[in-house]
C-alpha cells in the first residue's frame, strides 16, 4: 500500500529519461576510461614508460652518411638524452623465400642493443649462439601492414596475421666473398618503435665479418633514449646540427596527447551528461514528494516512521541505478568485442576484459549517486 500511495503521481516518462541519460553518460565515462588505457597499451606497451625514442641519420653527401666518434660522443651528451645505440647493418646480400607463401625477395638486415628493441622477452627470444642455422628476427609492425594492406592485395597473395607468421621460417641465403651458406629465419617478435628488420647484435657482427667485402666506416643510423616530454627541445638541438630526425618517433608524443585530450573530453562529457541525469532523478523525485505531501503526512501520522517512507523511494533508486550499470557493462563489453575484432584486423591485439579500473569507477560512482539521493530522499521526506 505504501509503495502505490507513493508512486501514484510518478511521471514514467520522466524517470525513463533520466534512465537513458545515465546509461548514456556512465556508458561514455566508463568507455574513456576504457580506452585510455587501451592507448596507453597500444602506444607504450606494458612497460611504465620514462622515455621516448628517437631515430638519427646524416644527410647523404658525397655518398658518405655515417656518424664519426667524435659525433656520436656529442650526441651522447646532449641534455635529455639518456641512452645512445647506433644501428649495425648487414654488408652482404640477403635473399630470402618461402616455399609455403610462394615467394622470393631479397633482404636487408639491422642490428641494435635488445634496450632499444619493444616487445616482451626479447633477451631471452632474441638470442643466437655461433653455429647455430636459425636466425631470430624481428619486424616491423609497420611492414607487416604494408605488405597486408599495400602489398598482397596488388599481387593476390594472402594476408598475413603477426602469431601465425610466427610459426613459420624463411629460407635465407647469405652472399658475399664468395660464399654462400644456408640459414632459417624466424620470425619471434614485432616492433613499433623501429623500422626496420632487426636480428641479433652478435649475429650481425659474425655475419659481417664472414661476408663482408668492405667495412661501413661508422654507424648509418643512432637511437636515442630521451626523457620524456623533452622532444621538442631535442628536435630544436638535432636540426641545430644538421642531422635528420624519423619524425614518427616524435609525432608519437603530439598523438599521445591529441589521443588524451580527445579521452578527456569524452569523459567530460559523459560526466556531464550523468549529473544532468542525476539531477533529472533529484526533481523528479522532490515533485512525487511534493505531490505526494498529503499523502505522506496521512501515512506519519498513522505510525510510518519517515525512514519507511524513504526506503520505498531508496529501494526504487537503487534499482533503477543497478539496472543502469549492468547494461552499461554489457554495452562496454559489445563495444569492446567490436573494437578488439577491428583491431586485430589491423595487426594489434587486445584483451577482452575491462580493466579493473573501469568495474571500480562504475561501482564507487553509482554507490556516490545513490548515496547522495538517499541522502536528498531523506531530507525531502522529513520536510514534509
Amino acid at each position: 500500500m505504501l509503495k502505490k500511495l507513493l508512486w501514484k503521481d510518478k511521471n514514467n516518462w520522466q524517470i525513463a529519461g533520466a534512465t537513458l541519460g545515465a546509461f548514456i553518460g556512465l556508458f561514455l565515462l566508463l568507455l574513456s576510461q576504457q580506452f585510455y588505457f587501451d592507448f596507453q597499451y597500444l602506444l607504450l606497451g606494458n612497460k611504465k614508460v620514462t622515455s621516448e625514442y628517437v631515430t638519427l641519420n646524416k644527410p647523404v653527401i658525397a655518398y658518405q652518411s655515417h656518424f664519426s666518434a667524435a659525433e656520436l660522443a656529442d650526441l651522447e651528451q646532449m641534455e635529455y638524452v639518456q641512452q645512445l645505440g647506433t644501428f649495425k647493418s648487414s654488408e652482404f646480400r640477403i635473399n630470402a623465400s618461402s616455399p609455403t607463401f610462394g615467394f622470393f625477395t631479397d633482404l636487408f638486415f639491422e642490428a641494435i642493443d635488445t634496450a632499444f628493441i619493444d616487445f616482451e622477452d626479447v633477451d631471452q627470444k632474441f638470442k643466437w649462439k655461433e653455429g647455430s642455422l636459425e636466425i631470430p628476427i624481428v619486424v616491423s609492425r609497420d611492414y607487416l601492414a604494408l605488405y597486408n594492406f599495400g602489398f598482397a592485395p596488388s599481387q593476390g597473395l594472402p594476408q598475413l596475421n603477426p602469431e601465425f607468421l610466427e610459426n613459420f621460417t624463411l629460407d635465407l641465403t647469405l652472399n658475399g666473398k664468395g660464399l654462400k651458406r644456408k640459414f632459417k629465419g624466424h620470425i619471434v617478435g614485432y616492433t613499433d618503435r623501429i623500422h626496420s628488420i632487426l636480428v641479433p647484435v652478435n649475429f650481425m657482427e659474425w655475419a659481417n665479418q664472414i661476408f663482408s667485402e668492405q667495412t661501413q666506416p661508422g654507424a648509418l643510423r643512432v637511437m636515442l633514449a630521451v626523457e620524456s616530454g623533452h622532444e621538442t627541445q631535442l628536435r630544436e638541438q638535432i636540426k641545430q646540427k644538421g642531422f635528420e630526425v624519423n619524425s614518427g618517433h616524435l609525432v608519437g608524443e603530439r598523438i599521445r596527447t591529441l589521443l588524451s585530450g580527445a579521452i578527456s573530453l569524452i569523459a567530460l562529457i559523459g560526466l556531464i551528461i550523468v549529473i544532468l541525469s542525476v539531477l533529472v532523478f533529484v526533481i523528479n523525485f522532490q515533485l512525487l514528494v511534493s505531490r505526494a505531501k498529503d499523502r505522506i503526512q496521512l501515512l506519519l501520522e498513522l505510525g510510518y516512521r519517515p525512514g519507511d517512507i524513504s526506503r520505498v523511494l531508496f529501494l526504487y533508486l537503487l534499482k533503477i541505478f543497478a539496472l543502469v550499470l549492468v547494461l552499461t557493462l554489457v554495452a562496454l563489453f559489445l563495444f569492446r568485442w567490436g573494437f578488439q575484432f577491428w583491431y586485430s584486423q589491423h595487426g594489434f591485439q587486445l584483451g577482452m576484459q575491462l580493466h579493473w579500473s573501469v568495474y571500480l569507477t562504475g561501482v564507487v560512482f553509482s554507490l556516490l549517486v545513490i548515496g547522495l539521493n538517499y541522502r536528498m530522499i531523506g531530507k525531502m521526506v522529513r520536510g514534509n
